[in-house]
This record gives structure tokens, C-alpha cells and sequence, in this order.
């Protein structure tokens, strides 16, 4: 009998059943007594196999655990006792009786923060400061943690510390990854593939986080809009980074894991200094870094100082390694759907189609919609008539852009729909190189930078900054964000939109159709009619 390295498998005996262990887990969760909570062997080895619970899975047992401690309480509780049969939130039943009866699909259990947190103890020589550092992270507050922790390889060195660590590296929801024949940023970026939130937190295996340190850290990405934070650092001779060239050593940083994939993942040439680099780019990108005000992190005393990031590792020099990358976007072919409204401006509007035709690496259906034009459209519906990777539409009605896009989900048969305006041009791998960065992030909504042409007075009072690219200087770019705290006007550049079309249906975005309202086929023999609607926007 063992725990499994489960911190809440208490009380194990043996009973008529076999072996069976109190879930001090559910009792937490249910409220229920530990002895009501009775778990079997069975079941406990694979809810340890699942774990950790994570927004993106449900462990496979624990929904029947709980309903199991629900069962117990309702059996130990007379029947006219209400008040002690509502002990067990009902909310919690209805959840665990939701995820069984849908397999787990959609039932989630959502804690305030989740992150994936790394440790680099590849040269710890002595267990309790790792110890330590890795305590700090399990005991977080409000905060579901995935941990993984890069380990040496040195077969000597790997015996003395798991000796020494004994159960530490059985906790569920802590992952060892032993760096044999592979380098750091190859664990690095096997650690991203394998991430189970949408951030990944670095934290220096000589450093702890002070109580609430990591849930701040997060709190302060959600909140300011950052692509990377600082977490500020309690040391004698390391007190965080400095805004200018990060010219001193931090214990801590915490970057987006979309932000990852869009500076390029981990680069194997830069070997070491991999993370360093990550930061390098994201600098020269001018890409938002909030430096954390208030102290997170801990340098332990005794401890070397960290090389997280390398004193002077870090300058605003330009980089020819800018964009040099381990993991390569990958280009196997994408499938989209393309939605391009138009009201007039056909001139404009086949430029833009015709941009979406040019896709590289891409297979797309293209639907166009003539939004109640009120001059012709003829010329422009027989250039594509025999199109096939055309679909023409027609709205009797002028609905708008975000009204439109609603309505042609219900005909979109790729799992990715992107906006084109009918005054835009898409550059040659928009739509590969989005949904590539989509499915390396698992992310449900894409969205990027513009750069401006046209008239130039209007592109200098419009554009976010201006950009060196492809060797031209000075040109106008405007740029999406996170949506933080107190935003104020659109944080999202239409033109670049890609979203997952299950997402979107999810947050709302379905037709709603009007009787009043006639629709009626285009004249031509790939036509369809698209259902119109009264009142719908985009989320």
C-alpha cells in the first residue's frame, strides 16, 4: 500500500473490496467527511494516471468520485435533515452528473488561473532548495498548475536525486523530464506541444514564489494585456529586471503560449540561451512586457544568483537571429473557409479576392456576399461564376459586415473561417501561417498586425508604430492586443481575424433569421442564399 505520490490519498487500508484509500480531494470539494469520501485502489490508479485536472481535460474519474461522496452523504444524512443533505454544493452534483452524461465534453472545472510552470533544476546538486521551489508552486491558491521539471542526465547525478527527492517527482500533477539526448530547447518546445493552459511560467530552481507570487504573476498578464512579465525579485544581489536591456538576472517570467509560438519556439542554435532569445525577440517586436511592481520571487538565501536570464544577455540591438527558429511553422496544408462581405467598391472587392485566390499553402472555399449593393455586381458574379473555389451570395437587405459573417457560418465546412474586408489584401501565407500559429497555440481566435497603405496623412494619424520589413523602413503598421483592464476601442484588427468556426458558434454567433426580411438567389448556377438576419454582431 502506497500514495500513489498523491498528496490526498489519506487513511489507505484494506476493506472486504481490496484496497481502498479516503479522497481528501473530494471531501474538500464536497464538504463531505474523509471517511465518506472512500476511493478504491482501481480508481485511484488511474484518476493518477489522468491528473492533473486542467481547462482543457476532465480527469476521467474524478466526476464519479464525487458523486460517489454525494451518494455516501445522502445515504449517512436522515431524510428529513435538509440542512446537513445540502452540505454538497448543488452546483458541484449537477457538474459531475453533466460531465459523466457528456462523456466530459464542455464540463470543465475552471479555477481562477491555470499555467504551466517549468523548474530548470538540471543543476541542483542538493534536493531541499528544488524542494522548496517546487512546494511554492503546489500550494497556490486559486490556481490549477501543471509543473514540469527539467532534470540532468547524468545517470550518477539522475540515481543521487531521485533518491533524495523520494516521492516529490509522484505528484500527479508534476511532470520529469530527463534531458538525455536532447538539448534545452528541445525539452523546451516538447514542453509547450505538451502544455495544458495558455501560459507558461519560468521559474529559476534556486527561487521560490512568495505566497500569492504566481497567482499575481498571472493576475498582472490578464490585467495589463502583456505578452511577458517580469515578476520583481527579493534578493541581495538581484532586485529584477530593468525596463531598458532586462540587464539583470530574474528569477520568474511568465509568457503567453501563443506569444511562444509566434516569436518562433525555443531555438536550437542559441542553445542555452534559448530563453534569453525569446526574450530578445519579443523586445525587438516591441511586444508589450509589464515589469511587475510588487516583489513575487524569493532568491534563496545561500543559492548561486540565477541564470535564467543572463546578466547582459539581453540587449535592444538589432538580431539577425530575429526570426531564425527551432520549430518551424508547420506547412502542410490548411483548410479554411474565407468570408468577404462587399457593398459596392467591386474594384476593390476582386483585388481583395484575389489575394485569397493567390494563398499559399492553403485550401479555401471563399464566400463572397453582395450586401445590398446599389450598383451592379454583375461583372464581378460572372468573373467567379465557374469558380470552384467561389460561393456567391446575395442579401436583399444591407445587414452590415459582422451580420453577414454570422450568417454564412451555418455554410462553412472547414474548421477555420477568416475575415477579409473588400478593401484589404491579404499577403501571400496569411491564411497558412495564421491557422498554423492556431493549431501550434490551441488557440481558438487569431489575430495580428496591418500594415497601412493609401493615403499616407491617414496611415500616420492611424498606424500603432511603424516597422522595418522586407527592407523597407518606416512602414505604417497597426497591431491587435489582449484585451486588459480598462480597454478602451477595438483591441482586434478586423482584417486578420481567423477564429475556430466551434468556438464561434459557442460564444453566440448564430444566424437569427427574420421572416420579414426576403432573400432571394443570385442568377447563377453556383449561387446560394444566404438565410439573412435582424440583429446579430460579432462577439
Amino acid at each position: 500500500m502506497d500514495d500513489l505520490g498523491c498528496p490526498f490519498r489519506k487513511g489507505i487500508r484494506l476493506s472486504k473490496e481490496g484496497e481502498v484509500a479516503e479522497c481528501h480531494f473530494a471531501a474538500r470539494l464536497t464538504g463531505a467527511s474523509p471517511e465518506l469520501c472512500l476511493v478504491h485502489r482501481s480508481a485511484c490508479d488511474v484518476c493518477a494516471e489522468g491528473a492533473p485536472l486542467s481547462p482543457l481535460s476532465v480527469n476521467p474519474v474524478m466526476p464519479s468520485i464525487i458523486l460517489e461522496a454525494c451518494q455516501s452523504v445522502d445515504d449517512a444524512v436522515p431524510i428529513d435533515d435538509s440542512v446537513q443533505s445540502s452540505a454538497i454544493p448543488d452546483f458541484l452534483r449537477a457538474w459531475a452528473e453533466a460531465t459523466i452524461t457528456k462523456d466530459g465534453v464542455e464540463a470543465t472545472v475552471s479555477t481562477a488561473f491555470a499555467c504551466d510552470v517549468i523548474i530548470d533544476a538540471r543543476f541542483v546538486d542538493q534536493v531541499m532548495p528544488l524542494r522548496r521551489a517546487i512546494n511554492s508552486v503546489l500550494v497556490e491558491p486559486q490556481t490549477h498548475v501543471t509543473l514540469h521539471v527539467v532534470l540532468p542526465s547524468e545517470a550518477g547525478q539522475r540515481v543521487d536525486l531521485g533518491q533524495q527527492a523520494g516521492t516529490l517527482f509522484r505528484r500527479p500533477n508534476l511532470k520529469c523530464y530527463w534531458c538525455d539526448e536532447e538539448t534545452l530547447p528541445q525539452v523546451l518546445n516538447r514542453i509547450v506541444a505538451a502544455a495544458q493552459s495558455q501560459t507558461i511560467t519560468f521559474l529559476d530552481a534556486s527561487s521560490v514564489f512568495l505566497p500569492k507570487g504566481l497567482k499575481q504573476t498571472l493576475h498582472a498578464l490578464n490585467t495589463t494585456g502583456a505578452e511577458l512579465v517580469f515578476a520583481r525579485t527579493e534578493s541581495d544581489h538581484c532586485l529584477g529586471a530593468q525596463k531598458e536591456t532586462l540587464e539583470t538576472a530574474v528569477s520568474a517570467m511568465a509568457v503567453r503560449l501563443a506569444s511562444i509560438a509566434d516569436l518562433g519556439h525555443f531555438d536550437q542554435a542559441c542553445g542555452e540561451d534559448c530563453i534569453s532569445e525569446i526574450c530578445r525577440r519579443a523586445l525587438m517586436e516591441a511586444r508589450p512586457i509589464h515589469f511587475a511592481d510588487h516583489t513575487m520571487t524569493r532568491i534563496e538565501h545561500g543559492s548561486v544568483e540565477p541564470a535564467f536570464v543572463r546578466s547582459g544577455g539581453i540587449s535592444s540591438e538589432p538580431t539577425q537571429a530575429l526570426r531564425r527558429a527551432s520549430v518551424r511553422l508547420v506547412r502542410d496544408r490548411v483548410q479554411c473557409d474565407v468570408v468577404v462581405p462587399f457593398r459596392d467598391g467591386t474594384d476593390f472587392a476582386i483585388e481583395a479576392i484575389e489575394s485569397v485566390l493567390a494563398q499559399a499553402d492553403a485550401d479555401l472555399t471563399i464566400h463572397v456576399i453582395d450586401d445590398a449593393s446599389r450598383h451592379s455586381v454583375a461583372a464581378l458574379f460572372e468573373r467567379y461564376r465557374e469558380s470552384t473555389k467561389v460561393r456567391l451570395y446575395s442579401n436583399l437587405t444591407n445587414l452590415g459586415p459582422f451580420a453577414t459573417f454570422n450568417n454564412i457560418i451555418e455554410f462553412a465546412s472547414s474548421p477555420f473561417i477568416a475575415v477579409q474586408d473588400a478593401d484589404d489584401i491579404s499577403l501571400p501565407h496569411r491564411i497558412a501561417h495564421s491557422v498554423s500559429l492556431m493549431q501550434q497555440s490551441k488557440a481558438d481566435l487569431f489575430a495580428g498586425a496591418t500594415e497601412l497603405f493609401g493615403d499616407s496623412v491617414i496611415a500616420s494619424d492611424i498606424c500603432h508604430r511603424r516597422l522595418t520589413l522586407d527592407g523597407e523602413n518606416n512602414i505604417p503598421v497597426r497591431r491587435s492586443r489582449y484585451a486588459c483592464k480598462n480597454t478602451r476601442g477595438y483591441f482586434v484588427e478586423n482584417p486578420t481575424l481567423v477564429v475556430r468556426r466551434d468556438a464561434f458558434i459557442a460564444l453566440g454567433a448564430t444566424p437569427i433569421l427574420g421572416s420579414e426580411i426576403a432573400t432571394e438567389p443570385v442568377s447563377t448556377p453556383t449561387c446560394n442564399c444566404v438565410p439573412t438576419m435582424q440583429d446579430s454582431h460579432l462577439p
